[in-house]
This record gives C-alpha cells, sequence and structure tokens, in this order.
C-alpha cells in the first residue's frame, strides 16, 4: 500500500487449519488433534532525504486455538498464548564518503510443531503422550549495527557489524515431566542461550565489467550458543514479516559476478568474532 511518494505500508491476514493423526502399535484407539492459527502483520516503511535515510518499522500477532478434548487434566483450563514480535530498522547513506551506516532492533519466533504439543509414543510397551499442548512458542531478541564502506567506485567493498542475539524462551525435551500429567516426561519451555560479537567483511572487483547479480543474498550465520543451543544470528528478525520484506543485511555479502568480458574477478574476506 503506497502511501505518498516516500512511504510503503503492508499489512496481511493468515490463517492455518492443522492435524496431526497419530496411532501407535500399543494403543487400541488413534488420535487426532488440531490446532488452527491466526496472523495479523504489517510493516511500515519510510524513505525520506531523497532515499539517503530508511526507516522500518514491523509488527505481528500470532494467536494459537486448540481445543479441550486436546489438553488432558488440569491443561483443559488454560489456553494457549500467542506470539507477538516487534522489529524496527535504520539505514542512513553519506553521500559525500559512500557510507552506509544501519542499526536493527526486534524480537522474533518459532512456533511450535504439532508434535511438540501433541507427540506421543510407546516407552516398554507403554502409551505415553510427550507434546505439551500449552507450550510457548520458542522466542529471541537481536540487536545489531554496522556500517558498509565503498571505495574506488565501488570496486572495493568492506564493513562491520556488532551483533547480539539471546534465545529468551526455547523448547526443550525433559525426561521428568513438569506438568505432572505425564508418564516419562516431555516437551517443556526453558530459557535459551546467548551470542554477541563482531562480524568484518572486506570484498574486492578489480576488473571492470563486473557486478554483482541481483538477489543473491548471503546465507545464514549460524553460531553455538551457551547450554548447547545453536542460535541463528538473524534469528531476531526473522519471524516479524514474510521473507520479502525489507531489512538491513548485516550479513557479509556471497554475491556472484556477472562479467560483460566474459572473465570474473572477485575477491571476498569475511570475518566472525562471537563471545557467548
Amino acid at each position: 500500500l503506497r502511501l505518498g511518494r516516500s512511504n510503503l505500508a503492508t499489512i496481511g491476514f493468515e490463517f492455518e487449519r492443522e492435524t496431526l493423526f497419530q496411532q501407535s502399535t500399543f494403543s487400541p484407539t488413534a488420535t487426532t488433534d488440531r490446532q488452527k492459527t491466526a496472523a495479523v502483520f504489517g510493516q511500515d516503511q519510510i524513505f525520506l532525504m531523497d532515499g539517503r535515510l530508511q526507516l522500518s518499522v514491523a509488527a505481528r500477532g500470532q494467536f494459537y486455538s486448540i481445543r479441550a478434548a486436546d489438553r488432558p487434566g488440569f491443561l483443559r483450563e488454560i489456553e494457549a498464548r500467542s506470539s507477538i514480535t516487534g522489529d524496527g530498522t535504520i539505514a542512513y547513506f553519506i553521500t559525500a564518503t559512500n557510507t552506509k551506516l544501519r542499526a536493527h532492533v526486534g524480537n522474533g519466533f518459532r512456533a511450535h510443531s504439532l508434535f511438540e504439543r501433541f507427540g506421543e509414543g510407546t516407552i516398554g510397551g507403554v502409551f505415553t503422550r510427550f507434546g505439551d499442548p500449552t507450550v510457548r512458542a520458542e522466542q529471541s531478541i537481536s540487536v545489531d549495527g554496522g556500517f558498509d564502506q565503498r571505495m574506488a567506485r565501488d570496486r572495493f567493498l568492506f564493513g562491520a557489524t556488532y551483533f547480539y542475539t539471546r534465545l529468551q524462551r526455547v523448547i526443550d525435551f525433559i525426561s521428568t515431566d513438569p506438568l505432572g500429567v505425564r508418564l516419562f516426561g516431555g516437551y517443556y519451555n526453558r530459557p535459551g542461550g546467548l551470542a554477541r560479537g563482531l562480524e568484518t567483511y572486506a570484498e574486492a572487483t578489480p576488473l571492470r565489467g563486473t557486478r554483482p547479480a541481483p538477489g543473491d543474498e548471503a546465507a545464514p550465520a549460524w553460531i553455538a550458543g551457551e547450554d548447547g543451543d545453536v542460535l541463528d544470528a538473524d534469528r531476531g528478525r526473522q519471524a516479524s514479516l514474510p521473507a520479502s520484506s525489507w531489512t538491513p543485511n548485516r550479513r557479509s555479502p556471497s554475491r556472484k559476478c556477472r562479467c560483460k568480458s566474459g572473465r570474473c574477478w572477485r575477491f571476498t574476506l569475511s570475518a566472525l568474532r562471537a563471545v557467548f
């Protein structure tokens, strides 16, 4: 939705209905569990000062609905909790020095799978449930800021980014049931890990006629965190909006080259220093 020459808004709604059918060899009957999910999201992108200043604000709310019959024992009285996320980015391009400054803050989530909610199986011939129908989605918060510097008519590019990512809540499996309604334990929520550090990169394209191919992006950077967790350094922003939404990319470029002369020379050097 275009709101004037310098304002672009995105609004969306999603609805899902999921079903999990399970039947165990040692269980006389099969089980069917269902979940309904509704989500609303929006983003406002603002372009000022002839596009040199770019701002983006986004939010998403995801809401879950499950039947009381799928929540055993006292869990019948507990409703599934929703997931609310927000995201903000800013980027400013300094024309005189060909420098881009950028910063981002936001939180994200990973929705629980149906097996984490309703999973079941057999241990020693005994039928048991592993899922927790009221388990909450994983949630993280991420902050990062840095710069990109172009020199020599865009033939040399380098930059640096400081990042901080904390998994505020994750889903894990435990052998003793904190709920007291499962025989052999199951899935539950606990605090996650932390990753922070500095990432730098440098890229050189010494020959004329080379240019990066549009649409090619770097692969995600995965970092080991505390307590054995694996953190995605960009996890704090991934779940705020669909993948097509704009955010400043803090990762080092990994793009292909197209060359008019048929030859392409390009050198890339990147480094990552993480502290846990």
